[in-house]
């Protein structure tokens, strides 16, 4: 359902300064005119093959592309975003100059005319893993998104995204940045990243979203085999996943009814890990005061009011 953006994303992949790619695409069952997108596009550009299944959602259809995937590298791209032209000739000069497993840039979050420059640094940085695990937790430099990435494609061997959940990303990602052992930051912002209501994570609350409770576990439980001096961080992580969903829950009456048991689990997480978040990392004045209205159970009565006023 993005043939809208379809092309342009394609435009970009094919448009790479570093041409020898194997381009693959997933057609996961899509209803609308995206299958015939991809089918022109294989007559277009000989790097193209196009995949066509039945759907099984984001997961599936990356674990399909990895299957089919020929090279010694890997990158994913959501097919409503696009990518700057010298992305992958960039990170990949970059990662074999440091070898490094992992290469990551930053983005630009498209809202409209709008591009928000996200996780950008000043030169490119080597981040040793279990540094580039504590960026992930804290959501710094090294962001557990798939898809700003480059990989090399021995860290995937008996690794797969889980299948039918969302918010994917944050469980394998500590794994493969631990295989690879050290991941370099190119410092630029190559990858363009479309903000859109109706994308997967930024719908309303639904019973699939209870899942991240479930990841966030298993993240802990990683966490404590593997990098028990990255703990206190996990607080971080368990705020910044828990005070996103309790946004969605409290966003009206009927949902926090319909999800009141979900509100639970979330506020008690979020209740144990606010405080100490806070004495880690620096957060904006106003998410600190949004967790502080939901710490106290007063964001729900001031968001309800708000949009009274609006309407």
């Amino acid at each position: 359902n993005v043939e809208a953006y379809l092309r342009e994303c394609l435009d970009s992949v094919c448009g790479q300064t570093y041409r020898n790619l194997e381009i693959i695409l997933v057609d996961d069952g899509s209803p609308d005119r995206c299958p015939e997108i991809c089918d022109e596009w294989t007559q277009r550009d000989s790097r193209i093959k196009a995949i066509h299944k039945k759907n099984g959602g984001l997961s599936d259809a990356r674990n399909t592309g990895i299957e089919a995937a020929t090279g010694e590298y890997l990158a994913f791209v959501d097919s409503d975003d696009y990518v700057d032209p010298h992305m992958y000739e960039t990170m990949l000069n970059a990662m074999i100059r440091t070898d490094s497993g992992i290469a990551c840039c930053g983005r630009y979050v498209v809202k409209g005319t709008k591009q928000i420059a996200m996780h950008r640094m000043d030169r490119e940085t080597i981040f040793a893993a279990e540094d580039a695990v504590k960026e992930l937790l804290i959501g710094g430099y090294v962001e557990e998104a798939a898809w700003d990435k480059v990989y090399r494609a021995e860290l995937f061997e008996g690794i797969c995204f889980p299948v039918g959940e969302i918010n994917e990303d944050i469980v394998i990602m500590p794994e493969l940045i631990k295989r690879a052992g050290y991941i370099v930051h190119v410092g630029k912002a190559f990858y363009y990243y479309w903000k859109n209501g109706s994308s997967i994570t930024r719908s309303a609350y639904s019973e699939k979203k209870r899942i991240v409770l479930d990841h966030l576990d298993a993240v802990q439980e990683y966490l404590e085999k593997t990098y028990p001096d990255l703990m206190d961080y996990f607080n971080v992580l368990q705020c910044r996943y828990c005070q996103s969903m309790l946004y969605l829950l409290l966003d009206n009456k009927c949902v926090h009814q319909t999800y009141l048991i979900d509100y639970q689990a979330f506020y008690s997480r979020f209740k144990i890990s606010f405080r100490p978040a806070l004495k880690l990392v620096s957060i904006s004045n106003i998410e600190k005061i949004k967790g502080y209205l939901i710490y106290y159970k007063v964001y729900y009565w001031i968001h309800y009011l708000k949009q009274r006023v609006k309407k």
